[in-house]
């Protein structure tokens, strides 16, 4: 039942627990694995090149997707 009295004279809240933070955290060299073989399939992206010359692109973040 709502009544127009708040405060001290209707119920108390029960307080509430802090809330929680979940990270999730991807492996980088499972990153660059994905992307490179993605990379090689997906036309609009450029030729990834060897996997070498795509892991020093990805290392200066001059990747397709930063």
């Amino acid at each position: 039942v709502r009544g127009s009295l708040r405060g001290a004279a209707g119920p108390t809240a029960a307080p509430q627990p802090p809330p929680q933070v979940i990270y999730t955290v991807r492996n980088p060299k499972d990153v660059l694995v994905s992307l490179f073989h993605f990379s090689r399939i997906f036309r609009p992206y450029k030729d990834p090149g060897t996997l070498q010359e795509f892991l020093d692109k990805f290392l200066q973040g001059d990747g397709a997707l930063g």
